[in-house]
């Protein structure tokens, strides 16, 4: 796996990363199937996983909590949207909004050991 800095940040993330739409309560998706595919890409070396509330109401990010909490030796990366909270969403979201958000996002689906780096 190659892996480039994110943004300004020390982040080393995969070049390749897990896009989770598709799993979460789709015709024909299967969560033990999306916990064995997420398990062997952090295998193959992916850090990086683009998740959201609206991906099935929150259920892609409790899936996302479970591998979490089973690689917590390792250095796993997620991008989230939160829950909309307002009618009208904001045009730009206040960089404090933005790095808490994923953590708080994926912990109240279930408790686990979140990390913010």
């Amino acid at each position: 796996m190659n892996y480039r800095r994110f943004g300004r940040t020390a982040w080393n993330v995969s070049e390749i990363g897990y896009g989770m739409w598709g799993l979460a309560g789709w015709t024909g998706s299967d969560d033990a199937e999306s916990l064995d595919a997420l398990e062997r890409a952090v295998d193959l070396g992916c850090n990086f996983f683009d998740t959201a509330w609206a991906y099935g109401d929150g259920r892609s990010e409790q899936i996302l909590g479970k591998v979490l909490r089973s690689n917590g030796g390792k250095k796993l990366y997620v991008n989230s949207a939160q829950k909309p909270q307002m009618a009208q969403p904001p045009r730009f979201y206040p960089r404090r909004l933005l790095s808490a958000g994923p953590h708080r996002s994926v912990r109240q689906q279930e408790p686990c050991q979140s990390r913010r780096r």
